[in-house]
């Protein structure tokens, strides 16, 4: 058994470690070291072929069938003929065939490889049936060969063979089994049920049918039926006005010529420039200039120690020296390289040593300074060499050997994930090309090299699947590191071209399923940050090659999206799941405007992702002097750094914009495909604003999604009233803002879509509405690892078939003939998880659950939150239920009805951190207030239950960690056998009169 390097998973979604029994490696079953070998014997001397595979093999070796048109030249069984594109046509006419040779040095690369034959064109006779696909000629092989002479086989299961001889194919099933996975490719299984049958995680899993509801026309409607081809938004449509292409640089260099990624060298006085003209870039400059000098600049330093050795080059003495982690040297979020090597600078979720070189090379080239780029181009191939075996390791690694744990299934032959946690993979592209410049030929082809072997025949999150599902998650943006780093050896040995265009299609694909037509992010602000990083970095290495993406009209509203669902403060935002309330990564905002410079949305947002900052009166000496006698929690700015850093060198100044008046939005927006809904009652720092979240758009049982769909914020007076709770990761619904039906609302794992009714405006007011019944009565799931445990879980005691296949027509139509795919939602790879549409179980079965909200914009500003619920003909207790802001809780306010409560705003206080509110807020005249007032109602129904009551809650945790902490809630409570909640919420300040309700 091989090492594997684990690599460390979500805290989350851990499960029992389990190892299931090996398959053996020696026997020549699918999947082990032993079957290529074995395969390949069975079809020597043919050329073969098989149904809905990219791939031939030819005297052994794999070939595209059209090299044309590498990733559209999938083959296709139609009545029982195999029908390939014209291209291919060549190949079987060829009398003898010539390929270019593996490069040397990647030999080990060679069962992944694909040939490049060389050989002249062919004519298709008549008499070959032929067919159009998409605008491309494809032929019957089979016809064309036998008017060619030759011999053929064909196999029930489609194989095709074609010989100049007489063709013996007579395996037993597991040779047959090993001869179809050759068809394999990085994106689809041939055959996905024999990765099944030898892969042992996969295998005690069991394939989804049999252990969920699905009827046989249901089941032959989602494998064969035909994958949808999705519509996208046209490239006349792409609007550019306001872009600045100066920071795009100059033409890309010739392949191995470095820098080109982002720029090159010529560049380098445009980006002095830049840093001097602006003062956020020039603070960006001296905290790493100040970070280094008492760091790795410091001999002393265990970090100076480090660059010492990496700079000295002997490898077998730091191995010597220094033991390596034994997750492996470059294991995401492992920050140190050796057990004793103290990191100085303040990091989290990068591979801390290569992000220092990186950034420091980067910092060389900008300052001129040669010696400085000597050294770190010296001990970035030192670091390289010491992680090469592993590397090596990881490529001889079968999916049988990863697939004996769920852990260990985390990696995978094709997968880019598990191999980015044996390489830095945020840092491999820019490691030779910031680096390159001062490396030697010698030291550039081992940096070429290396990053062919880790990419080769790879695909990413979403690269691996069809064209629609997974390309909006974080996840597929942060695997672009794959593409980046394929770009950096762009036309050099070893340069996988297929890969290379699959991640070209993912950059494109983020901005058109990642984000809406409104703006609107299909995932929350918190988890899209990292990734997002990363694609900003290729749409700039794209645009450099002539593929301007930034004018695409979902990206040019990404902005203005962002503002109309930030409160009036600027301090909260509106978007789902994970750290829902987050700003959008000041750092891709702060990009943008380096590449926008006029655009106001991305003034305000900075404006408040920096509050203690105004760029107009930023003095940067001052500051670096303070950094020089400081001590502190800075991490170190870079571009490969994701989301926690300043955007360097892609920054500029902003516009001190506090408030939403130099913009001059509508006060009025929405998302009709994600349901998203804000309304503001002017655009000042106090105004009334109201914003709701529907997500109609969620397809997937898995993810960052939490149970709050139909959730909203409000806010009125400069504060932020209802947001919700301190326990940004938790899914559970009891912690949105909804209504708990006996104390239950939405699935508490993973919640199902709601939909989004639609919207009105008027001059008095907006208004916006979602039924909510589909969220309450069903939870989802897309990904099991053991059935009843994890996503699988249920509220019910587990017992088989609990779980249908998920039937609405929207969500069925992203997984309709896409069963081939080796993604696997969220976020595992294809040994990990079987393949698995959404399913659906019962979870609050309800008859209805509808939410509308309004808010009223005259001279007092106010919202009405309408709720009607019902489960069924039984007494239950409604409770309407939503978690105060920061800092606020009940005020003394005598004289109130028993249906009305009034809240005040403790700026002090922090009610996330400080929960001894043990008595009401006395407020002062003037300062703001919020009255809620359940419409219509006088009591609970419950002796001893209030109707209204505001507490500070005992539990809560976040991510499932063993931590308990507080929680305040405002509920109002009714038993009945139905709800028809309406609360109104008026933001007013002591002193003024309150209103007075007629109903």
């Amino acid at each position: 058994m091989k090492h594997i390097l684990w690599l460390l998973l979500l805290p989350f979604i851990l499960l029992k470690a389990q190892t299931y029994p090996p398959t053996p490696q020696d026997r020549g079953y699918p999947y082990t070291p032993t079957a290529n070998e074995k395969a390949l014997k069975a079809i020597e001397g043919t050329i073969a072929l098989f149904p809905d595979s990219r791939y031939a093999y030819v005297d052994g070796k794999r070939v595209r069938l059209d090299e044309t048109s590498k990733m559209d030249c999938w083959s296709v069984l139609i009545n029982g003929k195999l029908f390939v594109p014209e291209y291919f046509a060549r190949i079987v006419a060829a009398q003898s065939i010539r390929f270019q040779p593996i490069p040397k040095g990647l030999e080990i690369l060679k069962d992944r490889w694909v040939y490049t034959p060389a050989i002249s064109s062919a004519t298709i006779p008549a008499g070959v049936e032929t067919i159009m696909r998409e605008g491309k000629k494809y032929f019957s092989v089979v016809d064309f060969a036998k008017i060619q002479g030759k011999k053929v086989f064909t196999s029930p299961r489609g194989l095709v063979l074609i010989a100049n001889q007489k063709i013996s194919y007579q395996p037993d099933s597991v040779t047959d089994d090993c001869v179809v996975t050759l068809f394999d490719t990085p994106e689809k299984y041939a055959d996905p049920d024999i990765a099944l049958r030898y892969i042992p995680t996969l295998k005690a899993q069991g394939k989804w049918s049999l252990n969920a509801r699905v009827t046989k026309e249901q089941l032959i409607d989602l494998e064969q039926g035909a994958e949808k081809i999705w519509e996208v938004t046209p490239k006349n449509s792409y609007n550019l006005q306001g872009f600045s292409p100066k920071m795009l640089g100059s033409t890309v260099p010739k392949p191995g010529v470095y820098p080109r990624l982002l720029f090159s060298e010529k560049d380098l006085p445009l980006f002095r420039e830049q840093i001097r003209t602006n003062k956020m870039a020039q603070k960006s400059m001296a905290e790493i200039e100040v970070l280094f000098t008492k760091t790795w600049w410091d001999q002393s330093t265990s970090d100076g120690k480090i660059f010492q050795l990496l700079q000295k080059g002997d490898v077998d003495e730091i191995k010597r020296n220094q033991e390596l982690p034994k997750e492996g040297a470059a294991v995401y979020h492992v920050a140190k390289l050796t057990k004793d090597h103290k990191p100085g600078i303040y990091n989290s979720h990068i591979t801390y040593v290569t992000n220092c070189l990186t950034t420091m090379a980067l910092y060389a080239m900008i300052t001129g300074n040669d010696t400085l780029g000597s050294q770190v181009a010296r001990a970035t191939v030192t670091y390289y060499r010491l992680i090469e075996p592993r590397i090596e390791e990881h490529i001889k690694t079968t999916d049988s050997e990863f697939g004996i744990s769920f852990e260990g299934a985390n990696h995978s032959s094709t997968h880019w994930r598990g191999m980015h946690g044996v390489v830095p993979h945020m840092d491999l592209a820019f490691s030779l090309d910031f680096a390159g410049k001062w490396m030697t030929a010698e030291e550039c082809r081992f940096m070429q090299l290396l990053i062919a072997k880790a990419t080769y025949g790879r695909r990413t999150g979403a690269g691996d699947g069809p064209k629609r599902n997974w390309r909006d998650h974080n996840h597929m943006t942060w695997h672009l590191t794959h593409w980046l780093a394929l770009a950096a050896i762009e036309g050099l040995d070893g340069f996988d071209e297929e890969g290379y265009l699959s991640g070209k299609e993912l950059v494109h694909d983020f901005l058109e399923y990642g984000i809406d037509s409104d703006g609107q992010a299909f995932e929350s602000n918190g988890k899209s940050g990292g990734g997002i990083q990363f694609q900003l970095l290729s749409m700039i290495a794209l645009a450099r090659r002539g593929d301007n993406l930034f004018g695409h009209p979902h990206l040019r509203k990404l902005l203005e999206a962002q503002v109309h669902t930030t409160s009036p403060n600027g301090r909260a935002t509106v978007s789902s799941g994970t750290w829902g309330g987050s700003a959008l990564s000041p750092q891709f905002v702060a990009e943008m405007k380096c590449f926008f410079p006029e655009d106001k949305n991305a003034d305000f947002l900075l404006t408040h992702a920096y509050p203690d900052i105004n760029p107009s009166n930023f003095d940067v000496a001052v500051y670096k002097q303070a950094l020089i006698k400081k001590n502190g929690n800075l991490r170190l700015p870079g571009p490969t750094y994701p989301s926690l850093v300043m955007a360097f060198p892609y920054v500029s100044d902003w516009q001190y914009t506090p408030t939403k008046e130099a913009i001059n939005a509508p006060t009025d927006w929405e998302s009709k495909t994600y349901g998203m809904f804000a309304a503001s009652s002017d655009n000042t720092a106090d105004a009334a604003w109201l914003c709701m979240q529907v997500r109609q758009n969620h397809y997937i049982g898995t993810g960052h999604h939490h149970a709050d769909a139909g959730m909203f914020y409000f806010s009125g007076n400069g504060v932020n009233w209802i947001t919700e709770s301190p326990f940004p990761k938790t899914y559970h619904a009891k912690y949105h803002n909804l209504v708990l039906i006996d104390g239950v609302a939405q699935s508490d794992m993973s919640p199902a879509k709601a939909t989004y009714s639609g919207s009105e405006s008027t001059p008095e007011y907006s208004s916006a509405s979602a039924d909510l019944t589909y969220a309450y009565s069903w939870e989802w799931c897309t990904q099991v690892n053991r059935w009843g445990e994890g996503f699988s879980a249920t509220a019910q005691p587990y017992q088989p078939y609990i779980w249908e296949l998920e039937t609405l027509p929207e969500v069925l139509e992203i997984f309709r003939g896409t069963s081939k795919y080796k993604m696997r939602p969220w976020w595992a790879t294809s040994n990990q998880s079987n393949f698995m549409p959404t399913l659906r179980a019962p979870w609050n079965p309800v008859q209805y659950a509808k939410r509308k909200v309004t808010l009223f914009k005259g001279k007092q500003p106010y919202a009405l939150i309408s709720d009607e619920l019902k489960k069924d003909d039984n007494n239950k207790l409604y409770q309407w239920s939503v978690m105060p802001g920061p800092g606020v809780w009940k005020a003394d306010y005598p004289g109130l009805p028993a249906n009305c409560i009034v809240l005040g705003y403790n700026q002090q206080a922090d009610q996330r951190k400080d929960y001894n509110f043990n008595k009401a807020l006395q407020p002062k005249p003037g300062d703001p207030l919020l009255l809620v007032c359940a419409v219509d109602m006088n009591e609970s129904g419950i002796e001893n239950l209030p109707l209204i009551t505001i507490q500070v809650e005992k539990g809560g945790n976040d991510d499932d960690k063993e931590k308990n902490s507080s929680y305040t809630r405002l509920t109002i409570n009714k038993l009945d056998k139905e709800a028809h909640f309406r609360v109104v919420l008026v933001p007013f300040r002591m002193g003024e009169k309150l209103p007075v309700f007629v109903y």
